[in-house]
C-alpha cells in the first residue's frame, strides 16, 4: 500500500483516497501501543540533507533540528529529506 502511495505521489496524482484506505486497514485489530521505554538514541540533528523536491535543480540545504524540512524558493513546495548517514 505504502509503494502505491508513493508511486502516485511522485506522480503528483491524488493519494487522498489511498491514504483513506491506509488509515481504515486494520491488521485483524492489532493492538496499537507505544513502547515503554522508546528505542531512540541521541541521534544526530545534521544526518539529514533536504533537496530540490524535482530535482531540478541542484540546491541543498539542512533542515532545523525536529523541524519541518525547508521550502522550495521557487514553488513553494516542501524538500524532501534523506540520511546522510
Amino acid at each position: 500500500m505504502l509503494t502505491a502511495i508513493e508511486a502516485a505521489a511522485r506522480a503528483r496524482t491524488p493519494v487522498a483516497d489511498l491514504l483513506d484506505e491506509l488509515y481504515r486497514f486494520d491488521a485483524a485489530g492489532a493492538y496499537r501501543q507505544m513502547p515503554h521505554e522508546m528505542p531512540f538514541g541521541p541521534g544526530h540533528a545534521d544526518q539529514e540533507i533536504a533537496r530540490c523536491p524535482d530535482g531540478a535543480c541542484s540546491r541543498t540545504e539542512r533542515p532545523r533540528p525536529a523541524g519541518l524540512s525547508p521550502r522550495c524558493r521557487l514553488t513553494g513546495e516542501r524538500m524532501p529529506t534523506r540520511a546522510t548517514g
